[in-house]
Parts: C-alpha cells; structure tokens; sequence
C-alpha cells in the first residue's frame, strides 16, 4: 500500500511539473529576437534565481530604435518590467510597437532556453496580484498637469515661469505619450529662429490657405475649423517654438526640409528626444514629474470651482489640494467604447490606432463629470492606412504597399484613387477615403507578378489572415463581397491599366499596374490615427468651459484635450505639436495667474 502511495505522488507531481519553470542554476543570460528592424536586432540580458523567477530584464541592443521614430521607446521601457513583474512572458505588447514588443519576448523566450530553462512554462499568464489596501495621501501644490505629453509639458514649464509651484502627474512609466512615436516637427509661423532663413511660405496666410485646401479633402463641412481661432494660435507658433529654444529644446538650424508647404521646426532627436529634452527642462527648474500616477476625479468645491484632483498609484490613493488643475491626458483613441459613441463614422470604418497606448480618455472623462461642455461629433486626425496587423505578426510586411495594387470596400467596390496618399503631405487622403466610404473591411489585392511579395502573402494566406484564389471568383468568396461586384472591378480597373488613364478615380498612369496573373490575393487595409480630434470646450487660453459657455473655475485643458476647433475630417502632417505646445504654453500662463489671485 505505501509503495502504491508513493507511486502516486510522484505521477502527480510529473503531472504538475510541465506548468512550472525547471529549475536551473542562477544566473544572467542573454537571448537574440527579431524585431521591427529585422533579425537579431533585439538582445537581452535576463537574470533568474535558483527557483526559476525572473529576477531581472535588461535589453541591451535595441537597433529598432536606430530609426529615430522613438517608436520602440515604449516597448523597451514597459515590457521588460511586466515580465519581471509577472514572471511571465504572457504579458501586454506596448500599443504602437507591437515589432519590438515581440522581439523582446523573442528575446527573453531564447536568454530562459539557454539558462536550461522550461521556456513555455513562462507563456502561462500570472495569477492577479491579490489587492491591498492602499495608503491615503495628501499633497498640495499651486497647479496640478495631469499628463506629461508636449501640452503637459509646455504647460508645467509655463506655469513655473509664472510664478507657480507646479506637480506633473502621468499614469504611464514612461512620459511622451503620442510624441514619443511623432517626428517631433512643431509648425512655427514667423519665428525668430528662422528669422535668416525664412521660406516664402512662412506667413498666417499660406499656412491658413494651405489649412483650407487639405481640411476640404474629406468632402465634408463639420462646421470645423474654427479659422478664427486656427489663425489666432498658428500666430502664436513662431513665438513658442523660440520660447522653447530659450527653455533649452535644441531645433534643426534650418527650416525643415520635408515640405516647403509650411514653416516647421524639427526637434532635435525627433519626437522622443523632443520629449527628452522638455523633461530636462522641468528637471532644471525643480518641477516634480510623478510617473504612474494616474489621475481618477477631480475635487470641486460647493460652488463647482476645481479645487484639485485624486490621483493613484500602485500603492497610494493621492489627493492633489490644487488652486489649477490643467489636463492634458490626450484624446480617445485607444477607447473603442468612446471611439464608438463620438467618432460612429471612424468606428464603422474600422480604424486602427497608433496613438500611445494612455490615449483612453481618462481626463475626459473626469471633464465631464464636473460639467464641461463637448462637441457633438469628434474627428480623428487621420495618419494613413496599415495592413492588418496580424499579418506582421507572421510575416514581413515592409514590401508590401497599396499604391499599384486594386482596393475594393467590404461590398468588392472600388471606392478611391489607390496611391493617393503617395505623398510627405498627402499621407492621410487614402485613410480618408476610408472613412467617407464607410464600408469595411477594405481590401488591396495583390497578383503574383511580384515575387518580393509572395512570401508574406502567401504567409498570410496559410495564417488564414489574407484571402487568396485562383480566380477572382474565388478570391470573391474568400474575402466574403459580391462576386459580381469584384469582377467589375477588375474589369473596370484592367480597362483602365490597358488605357494608360483612371478616369474614375484619377489614379496616376504611373502606379496602374496590371492584375493579372493568378492566385490573387486580397490583404485588409485599416486607416490609421495619431489621435483624436475632440476634447472639451474652452476658452483661447484654455480655460476650460461648461455647455452655456460659462468658465469652470480652476480647471484648464490643452492639447488633445481640445483640439476639435482646429480640424475638418483630416490632420495636417508636422502640425499639431507646434499647437499642442502653445496650447500648453497659454494654460499654464493662465492657470498659474489665477492661481495666484487665489
């Protein structure tokens, strides 16, 4: 009988064995992965403990990072940590960097090998950590900046130069949001930094009128912009971006050269090291910046004025006492919930953000429950389009383009002109013809011409994630439109290649390229967003304000938080952060001026 037991407990405890790390010696070790910029182009170093608990991840090459979008940031700085703090490899990519999300874990999964450990007893995810109770505290300050974006930023260095005592608060752990991952392009009309070098397009009427011609591309009249105040803060952008020079943000010594549409300065080290260098700033003249920090409500007092905000962290409840409470959480993006309600049109089309993963409408939402006025519909300033993102997550995508290819609607209409968008300012049109037509998914279709292309495709196709068919019935049927429809567009589309003109939709005779040679294979085709066009209503300098018109007192926004008055249905490329950052520049000037009337 005891020799039966004991048979038994060693059968359970193998059968337990395969969901738990095999233990191997302590150690560090390193792990190769691939990320956005290709193979081995991540590597980690990861310790571990004699029990198998990851104790420690350091990336120590990031060549992803080498392309100067910043794009890779996020990844670098959150997802290592989730894994230590999980000790798991089933953890959250970082929204936006999806590449080198995957590359870390790549990274990680071989550094586990090679320590002799069980590398897919770690893709288990963790049990939740069981909630305490966390400390109460509180703290008091002239202005609180919920948000440490460039309006955040702008905002807190404002405020401090006008004579406040100023906290930053942002739940992420890292600050930026959505610049992290821009250019770090601010437009800047009649700055004194160019002042020897000026383009001839360097004045509120070119700009203005170069506004006007790209926000009518939609087709719609939202009532946006309000021109009024568009021109009232372009005006305003020259002597921000010199403002920010006298601050120590470093720019390029000419006018940037993408397009000479419109005077724009690049930062230094694009959007990150723009980031970078605000926070340097605000370091030098002693501004707290509290990361992972996410702010909850805001407290009024018995006449509705803002008299602070509650805030938490992993382990305190914070009461923030504050005289000025400026937000500048970002906009909506990453809320399907809000997306949905304020933006239908946007939702139906399927729209697929590539804002920072903290753009979920937290201060909105806080906004409104103390009264503040909003619009009725918000805008999404459009970025471009995205193949499906689960492609790249099994094949690469990088010779893959839309321009010579044949898009078709969810109903297997061609709807638009296919290389609209090939263009530095004119990247968004093709995402924007997405969301007048309405009707997705969208499909680009591929033949087998082009061999670079065939692997993802066909990738793709094992993957269930592109269609395929040897005809286009076939193909019809894959991607679920109307047969009859399809095959009128490829007829139309093939008379229009053989005839060298598209005159249905103006496609240039240079991206008409035949469809013709079988299989064929059709991939969806998403439009991208930077963020959102909406926010709550204020005054010019961003004091914000209820539906009637009337000022909450005490409470100010800036950046995405409102910016509906600025755009139609379509984003102006290396526009908004020169706005966002005067925005910022204004509330904290005002917020910091009523304070001190208090």
């Amino acid at each position: 009988m005891r020799k039966l037991i004991s048979m038994l407990l060693v059968l359970c405890m193998l059968a337990t064995m395969d969901i738990l790390p095999a233990f191997a010696e302590a150690g560090t070790f390193t792990g190769v992965g691939n990320g956005k910029a290709g193979e081995g182009s991540i590597e980690v170093a990861v310790t571990v403990d004699d029990q198998g608990v990851i104790t420690a991840v350091e990336v120590t090459k990031d060549v992803d990072s080498e392309d100067g979008t910043g794009m890779s940031n996020l990844a670098v700085s959150t997802v290592p940590g989730a894994i230590v703090e999980n000790n798991s490899l089933a953890v959250d990519t970082a929204s936006g960097a999806t590449l080198t999300s995957n590359g870390i874990l790549e990274a990680v999964e071989a550094a586990l090998t090679a320590a002799g450990l069980d590398a897919a007893a770690y893709k288990t995810a963790a049990a939740p950590a069981v909630e305490t109770e966390k400390e109460a505290a509180e703290e008091t300050v002239d202005v609180l900046v919920i948000g440490a974006g460039i309006a955040g930023l702008s905002a807190a260095l404002s405020a401090k130069e006008n004579g406040a005592n100023v906290v930053i608060i942002d739940k992420m752990p890292i600050p930026g949001g959505t610049t992290n991952v821009a250019g770090g392009i601010l437009v800047c009309v009649n700055s004194d930094l160019y002042k020897n070098c000026r383009l001839e397009s360097d004045s509120l009427e070119a700009v203005t009128e170069y506004w006007k011609a790209h926000m009518s591309v939609s087709g719609v009249d939202s009532g946006y912009p309000d021109y009024d105040r568009l021109q009232g803060v372009l005006a305003d952008t020259g002597a921000t971006v010199d403002w920010l020079v006298a601050n120590g943000i470093e720019f390029s010594a000419e006018p940037y050269a993408g397009s000479v549409t419109y005077p724009m300065a690049l930062a230094n080290g694009g959007g990150a090291g723009l980031i970078n260098m605000l926070v340097a700033a605000a370091a030098a003249r002693e501004i707290p910046l509290v990361l992972e920090c996410r702010g909850t409500a805001l407290v009024t007092d018995d006449a509705g004025a803002v008299v602070g905000a509650v805030a938490e962290t992993a382990d305190k409840v914070i009461t923030y006492h504050a005289k000025s409470v400026i937000l500048t959480t970002g906009g909506i993006s990453q809320n399907e919930e809000l997306v949905a309600k304020y933006s239908p049109k946007l939702h139906r089309a399927g729209l697929v953000p590539t804002s920072a993963v903290s753009h979920t409408g937290d201060g909105f939402l806080m906004a409104l429950e103390v009264g503040a006025g909003t619009f009725d519909v918000f805008a999404t300033p459009l970025f471009g389009t995205t193949f499906d993102p689960a492609l790249a997550g099994v094949a690469d995508t990088s010779a893959l383009s839309i321009y010579a290819q044949l898009g078709v609607n969810a109903n297997g209409d061609r709807f638009a002109n296919e290389a609209a968008s090939a263009g530095w300012d004119v990247m968004d049109y093709t995402a924007s013809d997405m969301i007048q037509d309405g009707n997705a998914p969208f499909w680009y279709i591929f033949d087998s011409a082009n061999e670079a292309v065939l692997p993802a495709l066909e990738a793709g196709a094992e993957a269930g994630i592109v269609a395929k068919g040897e005809t286009v019935e076939e193909l019809a049927l894959n991607m679920h439109v109307y047969t009859a429809n399809l095959k009128a567009a490829f007829e139309k589309y093939g008379a229009a290649v053989a005839a060298g003109e598209d005159t249905e939709f103006g496609k240039p005779a240079a991206f008409l390229a035949p469809i013709e040679k079988a299989p064929f294979y059709a991939v969806k085709v998403f439009p991208t967003t930077f963020g959102s066009a909406g926010g709550v209503t204020t005054t010019e300098d961003g004091r914000v304000t209820r539906q009637d018109g009337t000022v909450i007192p005490g409470l100010y926004a800036a950046g995405e938080m409102s910016n509906r008055y600025y755009y139609n249905e379509n984003y102006i490329l290396a526009a908004s952060l020169g706005i966002y950052s005067t925005m910022g520049r204004r509330a904290g000037a005002a917020a910091a001026q009523d304070a001190a009337a208090k």
